[in-house]
């Protein structure tokens, strides 16, 4: 059941159940706004920018791409383990007002 199909739900347990989502969601809306932001969206190079780059300049090029993937990864990470942290909370809610519906 859902936290308003609960009886007679304590209201303060009822507004943390249903807000947890939403903050999951704020959060997330906020972290693409800040890389937007933050300029980490490369520019888009085309095939003849390439052609006319050094081997050295490749290489460096890759090395960045792969730094910006690594650090992204790492970031995703966190933001995974956050929502999973989150949602471990709602769930607990949830089951706190099913088990005390008082």
């Amino acid at each position: 059941p859902s936290i308003e199909q609960l009886p007679s739900t304590p209201p303060h347990l009822t507004k943390v159940a249903q807000e947890v989502p939403k903050l999951s969601q704020t959060a997330t809306e906020e972290k693409v706004e800040r890389l937007k932001d933050t300029g980490d969206a490369k520019c888009r190079l085309e095939f003849t920018d390439l052609q006319r780059k050094s081997i050295q300049q490749l290489q460096d090029l890759r090395d960045g791409i792969s730094q910006d993937i690594q650090r992204l990864n790492v970031e995703l990470m966190r933001e995974l383990m956050q929502r999973d942290e989150l949602q471990v909370e709602h769930d607990a809610v949830l089951l706190d007002l099913e088990v005390c519906p008082e």
